[in-house]
């Protein structure tokens, strides 16, 4: 395994609708008369099928009431629709119709991001974020996308607190502890990686994927002989692969 020349995993989730809500059957002014709510549950039905086209067009239903939560959602819905088929400009312009309707929608902000990444407009995606996250610390996903567009801008030591947050949030996500070396080891702290990589080889030890954790064992090992914990934890894992 090349440790050295290795890349940062990039992290490309497509965009992201809310789970199905159990908004009220009946509105005030007359906006029951169309049932907003199973829609709703159509559009999310269609989105999780991948049949974005489909979805786009009960989006739009949607995003056509006079219901602010189910106008919001909807242009929400056509923007998330439209970056999975990869017309971009049309999703910058539904998710920001979604926020202009509800400031507060974070999955609206990852959307916009997201979106203008993929046109190039980091800057504009990192500061998307930015809101988004403020919004809401905990959307794991957000601060993912955040760090990798860090790392395209060159502030890697801000990148780097970023996947750390996200471990924090998540202690078993993989890929933020793999960036998160990556970005050690070209920012040169040494003992800090050596330390990752001990925890990588403990999560594929964990998943039974042996001799991937030997090898961040042996890495970790070479970064930092004196790390008691990790060389006792690589015996322990050559020992019980039958390899000493």
């Amino acid at each position: 395994m090349a440790f050295v020349n290795r890349s940062i995993e990039q992290f490309s989730v497509p965009a992201t609708i809310p789970q199905c809500l159990n908004y009220p059957r009946t509105y005030p002014q007359g906006i029951a008369q169309i049932n907003y709510a199973d829609l709703y549950v159509s559009a999310h039905r269609l989105f999780e099928a991948q049949n974005y086209l489909e979805c786009a067009a009960v989006a739009q239903s949607l995003a056509n009431s006079s219901h602010p939560v189910f106008k919001s959602h909807g242009y929400l819905i056509l923007g998330a629709c439209h970056f999975n088929l990869r017309l971009f400009d049309e999703s910058i312009r539904y998710s920001s119709m979604a926020l202009r309707c509800d400031p507060s929608l974070t999955g609206a902000y990852y959307n916009l991001a997201n979106a203008l990444k993929m046109m190039n407009r980091l800057e504009e995606a990192r500061d998307c974020l930015r809101q988004g996250l403020n919004i809401c610390p905990a959307f794991v996903g957000a601060h993912l996308l955040y760090a990798n567009i860090l790392v395209y801008l060159g502030d890697l030591q801000t990148a780097l607190e970023e996947y750390k947050n996200v471990t924090k949030l998540c202690p078993d996500l993989m890929i933020a502890y793999y960036n998160q070396s990556v970005l050690q080891l070209r920012l040169k702290q040494i003992p800090e990686c050596a330390h990752t990589y001990g925890i990588i080889a403990d999560l594929l030890k964990a998943a039974n994927e042996t001799e991937k954790a030997l090898d961040y064992y042996r890495e970790a090992c070479k970064l930092k002989k004196e790390d008691w914990e990790v060389v006792y934890k690589y015996g322990v894992a050559l020992k019980e692969a039958g390899k000493v």
